[in-house]
């Protein structure tokens, strides 16, 4: 299986960004970028959210499953960005719990986590998903950019 341990080192280095990053700052809380489920019971964890949880812990901000991936994507590796997109076109939605607090979504900012950014396809659309459940500002955070 993966390397959970790596993710004390590379929450070390989104800490070192976030104290170099004051518009990162500002937000009520981190939402890692959610795995499918049954993609999740295969890796046996979320990345996205071992570094959130890591950051969380590192700078005293909570992590908040706000979003959910609704349906299985196939993998980006081999796509474009135009298929990346068309592949993560809603496949998130708010979890029911958030969707309760939307009067107090309206006026958060949050900052997404998530470990491998190419085309921002999939930051986008989880940031599409969290402005039409009322949330004013979203940011992101990756671990890598890959171009």
């Amino acid at each position: 299986m993966g390397r959970k341990t790596l993710a004390d080192s590379f929450g070390a280095l989104l800490r070192y960004t976030w104290d170099h990053s004051p518009e990162l700052h500002g937000v009520q809380g981190l939402i890692p970028v959610p795995l499918h489920p049954k993609n999740e019971r295969l890796r046996g964890f979320n990345q996205a959210e071992l570094l959130a949880k890591r950051l969380g812990e590192s700078i005293g901000l909570p992590v908040l499953p706000l979003i959910l991936r609704s349906r299985q994507t196939t993998s980006q590796v081999a796509k474009n960005r135009s298929e990346r997109r068309t592949n993560v076109r809603d496949a998130f939605m708010l979890h029911p719990a958030a969707i309760t607090r939307e009067k107090t979504l309206s006026r958060a900012s949050f900052l997404l986590i998530d470990d491998v950014c190419t085309t921002t396809s999939t930051l986008e659309e989880c940031a599409r998903t969290l402005r039409r459940g009322g949330v004013r500002t979203v940011k992101s955070l990756v671990l890598a950019r890959d171009l």
